[in-house]
C-alpha cells in the first residue's frame, strides 16, 4: 500500500467554513510502498507528543474505508520501535531533551501503554 511516511497534522491542509475537511495532504518525500501501520506509527508518535485526539480521528477515517490488518497492534509496535530508535539515534548528539523523550516513549511502548494501540485487544505478548 502507498504510505505517506510523515502523516501528521502539519501535513494536512484543512478547508475553511462551517464543516472543515481535509482539502489536501502535502509533503510526500517519505512516501513509499509499505505496511499501512507505518503511517499509524507516526500518528501514535504525534499522539504521544501532544496528548491530543489525533489517533482516534485517523483510525475512524481509516476504518470507514477498510479494516485493520490482522495483527495490527503488533505491526504498529514494530514500526514504533523502529521510529523511536531512529529518532533517538539522531537526537542523542543533537538534542538530549528530545532523546530522553524518545527513551520515555520506548519505555511506555514496552510497557504496552494503550496510547500505542489501535484496539483494545491484547497482543500475543500479553496472552
Amino acid at each position: 500500500m502507498l504510505t505517506h511516511g510523515d502523516f501528521t497534522p502539519r501535513n494536512l491542509l484543512i478547508s475553511d467554513g462551517p464543516n472543515p475537511r481535509i482539502a489536501a495532504i502535502i509533503d510526500f518525500e517519505r512516501a513509499r510502498i509499505a505496511d499501512p501501520m507505518v503511517d499509524f506509527a507516526m500518528v501514535a508518535y504525534k499522539e504521544f507528543l501532544s496528548g491530543g485526539g489525533i489517533k482516534e480521528a485517523v483510525l475512524s477515517g481509516y476504518l470507514a474505508h477498510r479494516a485493520l490488518p490482522a495483527g495490527a497492534d503488533l505491526l504498529l509496535e514494530m514500526h514504533l520501535l523502529e521510529l523511536f530508535l531512529e529518532i533517538a539515534g539522531w537526537a542523542i548528539n543533537d538534542d538530549k531533551e528530545y532523546f530522553n523523550r524518545m527513551i520515555a516513549a520506548l519505555e511506555r511502548l514496552l510497557a504496552q501503554d494503550p496510547i500505542f494501540r489501535l484496539s483494545a485487544e491484547p497482543t500475543s505478548a500479553d496472552e
